[in-house]
């Protein structure tokens, strides 16, 4: 019990000095991601070949421009919304292109859809050595998307690559 008692008063003068340190620091903490969990409805026409329709919309909190998420990573982009449904282009339709990050060799590379289930890699530095089968994420060159999140369509292959 004093081991215990003891344990606990630490925790209470390091919680104390975090709380300091925040203060003299104005610390701004980030804001927490929301998210809007909904079904996915095939979508069998509209102007993109890949892309499906999600059963929420703008009551849900969901605008133009939202990232789409699956379970391996990320899946699109919100391109229209409703009241209850939202349009979400795959990022392997031939009309995305997404700047990414190939995480070992550190390229920066834009990553093309072409309707087919892997997308295209391009653009990447010729000083760079990309590795076969390293794993992809999002850049943040552009701001488009937050960095790091998982590609999961994309297996680096390197014949499919073109070169600046």
């Amino acid at each position: 019990t004093a081991n215990r008692r003891r344990g606990y008063e630490v925790a209470v003068a390091l919680a104390r000095e975090n709380d300091t340190l925040k203060a003299e620091l104005r610390w701004v903490p980030e804001p927490t991601p929301s998210f809007v969990t909904g079904r996915v409805v095939a979508d069998s026409g509209g102007i993109y070949a890949r892309a499906v329709l999600l059963v929420v919309g703008s009551e849900s909190g969901v605008h133009v421009g939202n990232v789409a998420l699956a379970a391996s990573g990320l899946a699109g982009r919100v391109t229209e919304v409703g009241a209850h449904a939202a349009r979400i282009l795959l990022i392997t339709d031939v009309a995305s292109r997404l700047p990414v990050q190939l995480e070992s060799s550190h390229a920066s590379a834009i990553m093309v859809g072409d309707n087919t289930p892997l997308p295209r890699l391009l653009y990447y530095p010729q000083d760079a050595s990309p590795i076969e089968g390293e794993r992809v994420v999002t850049g943040d060159q552009t701001g488009a998307f937050p960095a790091g999140i998982p590609v999961p369509y994309t297996h680096l292959t390197l014949p499919t690559i073109n070169h600046v």
